[in-house]
């Protein structure tokens, strides 16, 4: 009879813990489904100005639309998945599919850091070539690694259908291949910008662009190179239950830092005429009259200098003057109001200047400081 009653709060035990184990993975998949949609979010109106509103499409378009698009819409069947009841066989029809998606999107991004080392190797073709019989390697372990994949076998009394490896240590190679490709890219970008930085510094050349690609690598490859790492420890080391418990963030982490990368350098790369510098007169009533300078920075986004303080106004699109205005008349909405006229240059259009005139109600300018701090 002891015996019997120190069996049955063992089993209780076991049954909790998988329990908790459960829905711990299934909570942490969630939230980083809902982190890469609020990202998709934040980042949409950069997004419309630096990847849709340009005049033309190219291969990076497409490789974009993979990415940012395929991975994160393709996930609501990996999240419903983790909270339907399925009957066996549709799960074990199902259980490939995550690991499939991860191979299309390893895919796109594999060919847009190729294209990148690409580029700041000056389309060299043995660095080229290296960097696809390497991405060629990846995928190759990943196609070995997941087909060992299974469904975990859970209690009756659970719900979910979920992805384990047969052999944990060789579907934890999915992550190692991963490791290994963004070691080797991240080394060539390091290499290659370190080089070029030491001749700009020679020159005495700003090089702005190149310090975002370096920073940005670093970033990229320091938040990855975690994530996967996790993951490959997680599926040596962890309970059955839960060696899944990364597989979800450390992908769609993935698909968040590389759009992140994509649109902060063609945010640093946009010519000149997207981003120029424009002279604003505010006229007011009582004769008062005052400039205000709108300057466009490194991340294309408005600042009004006026009266010494500077005002972040709007992110540039691609009618940047219609918000412009809007916000530097909310940016001085304090005191006493008068009616007022806003006229501003909006640049060289069409070869000829435009001036375009608003009446608004504006607060008066003199005697008036204005102290809002620069984001």
């Amino acid at each position: 009879m002891d015996l019997l009653h120190t069996l049955v709060p063992r089993a209780d035990d076991a049954f909790a813990r998988a329990a908790h184990h459960l829905m711990a993975a299934k909570m942490y998949s969630l939230a980083s489904f809902v982190m890469i949609y609020y990202d998709m979010f934040l980042t949409f109106g950069q997004e419309l100005d630096t990847i849709w509103l340009v005049p033309k499409y190219n291969i990076m378009t497409l490789l974009w639309a993979l990415n940012r698009y395929v991975l994160p819409l393709g996930y609501i069947v990996i999240v419903v998945s983790f909270h339907m009841r399925w009957n066996d066989d549709v799960c074990n029809e199902y259980i490939l599919y995550p690991e499939a998606l991860k191979i299309v999107a390893t895919a796109a991004i594999g060919v847009i850091f190729i294209l990148r080392v690409r580029a700041i190797f000056g389309r060299d073709m043995w660095i080229t070539g290296f960097a696809w019989i390497l991405l060629a390697i990846e995928l190759g372990l990943k196609i070995w690694a997941f087909t060992d994949g299974v469904r975990l076998d859970l209690p009756d009394e659970f719900v979910g259908c979920i992805l384990v490896g047969r052999h944990h240590t060789r579907i934890a190679f999915t992550w190692i291949a991963e490791l290994i490709f963004d070691t080797v890219i991240f080394a060539l970008t390091l290499y290659k910008t370190l080089q070029i930085y030491h001749v700009q510094l020679a020159k005495r050349r700003p090089m702005s662009l190149f310090v975002l690609i370096i920073r940005d690598g670093i970033v990229y490859f320091g938040v990855i190179f975690a994530a996967n790492l996790g993951n490959v420890l997680v599926f040596m080391l962890a309970e059955d239950d839960i060696k899944a418990i990364n597989a979800s963030f450390s992908t769609l982490i993935t698909s968040l830092m590389v759009s992140r990368l994509i649109l902060n350098l063609k945010t640093a790369g946009r010519p000149p005429e997207d981003g120029h510098a424009s002279g604003v007169k505010v006229h007011v009533s009582r004769q008062v009259e005052t400039d205000v300078v709108i300057t466009i920075d490194e991340r294309s986004q408005a600042i009004l200098t006026l009266n010494g303080g500077e005002y972040l106004l709007h992110r540039i699109s691609a009618s940047p003057l219609v918000f412009l205005m809007h916000r530097i008349l909310l940016a001085l909405e304090t005191g006493p109001r008068h009616n007022s006229i806003l006229k501003f240059d909006t640049g060289r259009r069409g070869g000829k200047d435009e001036e375009s005139t608003f009446g608004y109600e504006m607060p008066q300018l003199a005697n008036s400081r204005y102290t809002i701090p620069r984001p």
